[in-house]
């Protein structure tokens, strides 16, 4: 255990390392408005754009950093004899990102190193100042440039965004009710400001997953490792990642989008379909949407993992299925259970269907990704069939019941 003096002091160096990154996204955010100000062109859209290149510059050598660690010599997998570990391959790695200074902070601590500990507090007190102050020279120029952000923007640059403006015109091309829901639903995903950095952060952290796989086969690439049992894992892994991801998209975007359409509810009551063409429509969408993300993601994880194609083929039916029946058990958990409460997806996600749903779909990515597993490692075909019919019995026993509920109306 830890000392008193020593647990503070890691604490407390971990709340600074917080502070310290909130306040370098501050001083980045302000000092790129800054500049565009002065190069005469300032806008919101410039700063998203300016701060994106950033962002994806500092992934880039992040992934340059990460992408050739030799994990068995870092972790010294092979010194089973040290008594304890040396710590050179690691600051090697990771001693140009701010995180190392806690890291060596808490790490001091659990040695009773008090003044390597003190060390790394004081460097990290020491950036917290630099940024401090670098946030006081540009502090004076923070209400200029929110002013001049309010100038000459009307109501619709403020809240249609230029995706949404694109698929907008398809609204006009649209042929039957049926198909101008399916565009509509295209066009009220896009002007979602709020659920797009939501879907990119998903992405995000999606990426982050495939980049991990990358590096641990880079990693273990020189390890002896049973051949036989490899395509059974990563055939596991692939479908319980992907349809996991799926399931996050799902609840976060089609599991309240019936409660969502509470305010425009007369709109949908008084048009020329019933609900169940809007539930169609938005099945359609959805399902085209996680599908087709569904499809890169599995074939990228398929390649970085190093799966056949012969072996992907089938892990990408499974995925495929997979992600129509959580988005079919998302919506229709919608509709089953509308709430007229509130159309906010954070506190939809957390109510009693919504937990339910992650119980659900949780249960079956782990049920599926052992049937793909069983199914690869012993090349026996019923296993996996029984399990596509299983999925196909409980999508079509889920689309009876919510066509049923679906004859009164639920947005009432």
């Amino acid at each position: 255990g830890l000392v008193p003096s020593s647990f503070a002091i890691a604490l407390l160096s971990a709340a600074l390392l917080i502070a310290l990154a909130d306040l370098i996204a501050i001083d980045a955010l302000l000092f790129i408005a800054v500049i565009l100000e002065k190069m005469k062109a300032f806008s919101l859209r410039s700063i998203g754009l300016v701060s994106s290149l950033l962002f994806f510059a500092l992934a880039v050598f992040s992934w340059a950093q990460f992408r050739s660690v030799d994990l068995v010599r870092l972790f010294q997998a092979r010194a089973l004899d040290l008594s304890s570990p040396d710590l050179a391959p690691i600051l090697g790695e990771f001693h140009m990102f701010p995180s190392h200074l806690s890291a060596i902070g808490l790490y001091s601590a659990l040695h009773a190193r008090l003044s390597a500990e003190l060390t790394a507090l004081l460097v990290l007190v020491l950036l917290l100042v630099l940024a401090a102050a670098f946030y006081s020279l540009m502090k004076p120029f923070y209400l200029a440039l929110w002013q001049r952000s309010q100038e000459h923007r009307t109501l619709s640059e403020r809240t249609v965004l230029p995706p949404s403006r694109f698929f907008s015109g398809s609204l006009s091309r649209a042929r039957g009710a049926r198909s101008a829901i399916f565009h509509k639903e295209v066009v009220a995903f896009f002007r979602n400001a709020r659920g797009l950095l939501w879907f990119g952060f998903i992405l995000f952290i999606w990426l982050i997953q495939i980049a991990s796989s990358r590096v641990l086969v880079h990693g273990l690439s020189t390890e002896r490792v049973p051949t036989e049992q490899v395509p059974g894992i990563v055939g596991m892994l692939q479908f319980a990642s992907v349809l996991y991801f799926v399931a996050m998209f799902a609840l976060r975007f089609a599991f309240p989008s019936f409660s969502a359409e509470r305010k425009t509810a007369w709109v949908i009551s008084s048009s020329p379909i019933n609900l169940k063409g809007v539930f169609r429509a938005k099945l359609l969408f959805f399902s085209i949407l996680f599908s087709l993300f569904a499809i890169v993601f599995t074939l990228a994880n398929a390649w970085v993992l190093g799966l056949a194609l012969p072996l992907s083929v089938p892990v990408l039916l499974a995925v495929l299925l997979g992600t129509v029946l959580i988005t079919l058990l998302a919506l229709s958990l919608g509709v089953l259970y509308p709430n007229h409460e509130t159309d906010d997806p954070e506190r939809l996600s957390t109510t009693l269907p919504g937990i339910g749903f992650i119980f659900a779909s949780l249960t079956y990515g782990a049920l599926g990704a052992f049937v793909i597993s069983r199914f690869i490692a012993s090349g026996d075909p019923v296993i996996y069939a029984v399990f596509l019919f299983l999925s196909l019995l409980a999508m079509l026993l889920i689309f009876r019941r919510t066509s049923r509920a679906l004859s009164r109306n639920i947005l009432a």
